[in-house]
């Protein structure tokens, strides 16, 4: 009551004082905590609330070139509300790329962050899940599923199928480019290509024939936009794999909004807002994809008599871990060394992206990542 009764006393210009003085304090709090930050480096300075944010357009390697022009080999900047350095000199990565088992200043993992949480990655697999318990987890499983024999064996045939497809392809978009008076013989054949796109394509087929056991056909999908004669594939894991090719090249775009962004900029900033609204459309596609493969083999597999001959992809592997149909179930470990129990849909999903990201779009094709102008890691400090 008391405390009604001291609100209604207040005029809407006591209200305006309120706000004006606790903004004023933030920004003096912001500031002060700025420029009395240890071991200081150059930098843009941030503003309150959105940070370095107003120099970063989503183009991640414009942004680093434009600090590493104006700051230097080694600068700071600070978005979501970490400061982060900046290196982009080979001399001063030669201590951190050093392996040593004594030396753990370095962090291997990311930290927690809640925009990773909201993108629906903190927590899972193993590249940004920050809880030490879950990520030890998803790796033991994760290296147990492909460093087995039959999958590196799995991982060399179908490079030599992929390969050879890859090849046919081309040779069939240049003959149609040559006329028959040209053409020679079948081998005198010449194409002018984009190789990133065809190489998105070609990994694509491959870590999703080594993850799940069957095709995608996203180079077949690729030559359909360029051929008249087009090829038609039968039972495809992914119907609109050009479209999964860029919804998961999208997604992995969508990781840097996620980390260098705060909440408020993500919801209010303008030019920023929209992004995240796509991107979340984006990310619920991806999921889902993922979802549906999972649950068809986890059916499949449910429907197989107990002991009958099973694929070697990864996710085969996943499904039937700590289960009795786990035939390379570890006795000997312990619950205190690792968990035992089968793991679930989003656990299998996350392990998923995780092989996606390294065999997709590792190199960032897309041009919007890290391209190779210019050496540049990031760590937040």
């Amino acid at each position: 009551m008391a405390i009604y009764n001291i609100i209604s006393c207040l005029k809407i210009t006591d209200f305006l004082i309120i706000f004006v003085f606790t903004f004023l304090v933030y920004v003096f709090r912001f500031y002060y905590k700025y420029f009395t930050r240890p071991n200081p480096l150059p930098g843009p300075l941030p503003l309150p609330f959105i940070e370095c944010s107003y120099l970063y357009d989503g183009d991640t390697k414009n942004f680093f070139t434009l600090l590493n022009k104006k700051y230097g080999d080694l600068c700071e900047y600070y978005l979501n509300g970490k400061r982060r350095i900046l290196i982009s000199s080979p001399e001063y990565l030669e201590k951190i790329l050093t392996p040593s088992s004594k030396d753990n200043t370095f962090m291997i993992r990311l930290p927690h962050s809640e925009g990773y949480e909201e993108y629906g990655m903190a927590g899972r697999g193993i590249i940004v899940n920050h809880d030490i318990k879950s990520w030890r987890y998803n790796r033991h499983f994760f290296n147990k599923a492909i460093l087995t024999p039959s999958f590196n064996n799995e991982a060399v045939k179908w490079t030599n199928i992929m390969t050879q497809e890859l090849e046919d392809y081309w040779k069939s978009l240049g003959n149609l480019n040559l006329s028959k008076d040209n053409l020679k013989n079948e081998n005198d054949w010449q194409i002018e290509i984009d190789m990133a796109e065809w190489a998105r394509r070609f990994t694509s087929d491959m870590i999703v024939i080594l993850i799940t056991g069957e095709r995608s056909y996203t180079m077949a999908s690729y030559y359909n936009l360029y051929s008249l004669v087009k090829v038609t594939r039968s039972n495809p894991l992914i119907e609109d794999s050009e479209r999964f090719v860029k919804a998961f090249s999208d997604y992995l775009f969508g990781l840097h909004f996620f980390m260098y962004f705060g909440y408020f900029s993500r919801r209010y900033q303008p030019g920023i807002k929209d992004t995240v609204k796509y991107l979340l459309n984006n990310r619920d596609y991806v999921f889902e994809t993922l979802d549906n493969i999972i649950k068809k083999r986890r059916k499949e597999i449910e429907e197989m008599p107990v002991g009958a001959k099973l694929g070697h992809d990864m996710l085969t592997t996943l499904i039937i871990t700590n289960t009795e149909r786990d035939m390379n179930q570890e006795k000997n470990i312990t619950k205190d060394d690792i968990s035992t129990r089968p793991m679930t849909n989003v656990e299998i999903r996350g392990n998923l992206l995780d092989a996606f990201i390294a065999g997709v779009d590792t190199v960032s094709i897309n041009g919007r990542f890290f391209e190779n102008a210019i050496t540049i890691i990031f760590f937040g400090l």
